[in-house]
């Protein structure tokens, strides 16, 4: 009797112990986030209120020692700093980016053609003329867009950084030399960047002369030659095939995507994203690339990036020859809003 009264005991404890780690898990989930200048700063708002002396540190003003706290509207006020609180985030946002993004596209591409020889891929939705993505690009940048890095968008899904209005970033599958031949000069040219996610296994190791007749893949020498641009991600090393209508990816036993990981990561320079063939994923498949070293993983789906998105199932747009210049802007504008 008295051992059962004990174990009573015992599990209402334990009952109380694990509501109040809920609890505290709760309260620090609803804890409003501070950003100043993009960057998520450790300052604890209460009420409202913030201690003065730190607050002044962060901004790089000696404290003057009048209040130990004060309002945080108010001691923005008073250093003439932008603030916004954007109450469905709750997230204070200070100074530069004051005004942020919601949500960032992420655009997917693969090869490009010029419009007089488009007629070679005519049975294919991925090749897009290089007039088209031309129009695309001017469209970005006539219109304020920012091309994020790779880096830039990982701290964001992970609420590390708020980015400006209008932020994309650009990806391009496969490898084509193509993306060498076209994509690389346009991008250059308007001082945009980009991710280039590579099946490492199909790399040449010699470079060759474009063939618009041919799907020809990029040499080793090429992705050195356009580092001020790309950076890069794995595509696999080489389970980019269907199986039926199965990605050999989600079909492979995990002995084989092991291997096949760890190489194209070894071949580029120890890559930490990846996107999944044909956009397609398991369990299994986020769990190894978990354990092999990968941060972002990225699929399709046709809906943008938000914060605090799961870093390994993140969503792009799909730039096939369907997605005219009209189309093209409406999309981006519904991002926009």
């Amino acid at each position: 009797m008295h051992k059962l009264k004990r174990k009573e005991w015992f599990l209402a404890a334990l009952f109380l112990f694990v509501l109040g780690l809920v609890n505290l898990a709760g309260d620090n989930k609803n804890e409003a986030a501070v950003f100043y200048n993009g960057v998520r700063r450790d300052i604890v708002v209460e009420d409202k209120k913030v201690e003065a002396e730190d607050f002044f540190a962060l901004c790089g003003v000696p404290y003057d020692g009048a209040e130990k706290k004060a309002n945080l509207a108010d001691l923005c006020a008073r250093l003439n700093i932008v603030c916004r609180f954007d109450e469905e985030e709750n997230i204070y946002a200070l100074g530069d980016t004051a005004e942020y993004a919601r949500e960032v596209p992420v655009l997917m591409y693969h090869h490009l053609l010029p419009e007089n020889e488009l007629w070679q891929r005519k049975r294919d939705n991925i090749t897009i003329t290089v007039e088209e993505f031309t129009a695309q690009m001017d469209y970005l940048a006539v219109n304020g867009w920012k091309c994020v890095s790779l880096e830039e968008l990982e701290e964001f899904v992970r609420g590390e950084r708020l980015l400006a209005p209008k932020s994309v970033l650009l990806t391009f599958d496969d490898g084509f030399l193509s993306n060498y031949t076209y994509a690389y000069p346009i991008l250059k040219e308007r001082g945009m960047k980009a991710v280039l996610f590579v099946l490492s296994d199909y790399l040449s190791e010699e470079e060759k002369k474009f063939e618009p007749s041919l799907m020809q893949y990029l040499s080793r020498a090429d992705l050195l030659k356009m580092q001020d641009v790309f950076s890069y991600g794995s595509h696999t090393a080489a389970l980019h095939q269907l199986k039926g209508h199965k990605s050999a990816l989600c079909l492979a036993d995990e002995e084989t995507i092991v291997r096949d990981l760890a190489r194209s990561r070894k071949a580029l320079m120890n890559a930490y994203s990846i996107s999944y063939p044909y956009g397609e994923y398991n369990d299994e498949v986020l769990k190894i690339a978990k354990e092999s070293g990968f941060r972002l993983g990225f699929a399709v789906g046709g809906h943008s990036v938000k914060m605090y998105d799961d870093p390994y199932t993140l969503g792009r747009f799909d730039m096939y020859r369907y997605r005219d210049t009209a189309k093209f802007q409406k999309m981006l504008e519904s991002c926009a809003q």
